[in-house]
């Protein structure tokens, strides 16, 4: 069975100041081989369900063409956040990026 590699992201964390924000997350040019990129969001550190039917699945976008995305109106709170990368001809999910954290609100 073809495993991806693992893949490091990048990720920019940046929050507004408001009882709900929009997080924007920006990483660098992608030449490896899925097809899409993953970002999921959990209230709990480490601790996230894969898979586009999850809770914590927040989009799927384009490697190739995205080199950002935003999360947004996420409520107030301590959250947190994984990048994943999907390849559909092999139906494999990478293991997730470094994790990031914020906390939105007063």
């Amino acid at each position: 069975m073809k495993k991806l590699i693992a893949i490091f992201f990048c990720l920019m964390l940046v929050p507004s100041i408001a009882l709900a924000a929009n997080v924007t997350f920006t990483w660098g040019s992608y030449t490896g081989t899925a097809t899409e990129f993953r970002l999921y969001r959990s209230d709990t550190s480490g601790k996230y369900t894969y898979g586009t039917s999850s809770p914590d699945y927040i989009a799927s976008f384009s490697p190739i063409t995205r080199r950002s995305a935003v999360d947004m109106n996420v409520p107030s709170g301590t959250w947190y956040w994984v990048l994943t990368a999907y390849n559909s001809a092999t139906r494999l999910e990478s293991r997730p990026s470094n994790e990031v954290t914020t906390t939105i609100g007063p």
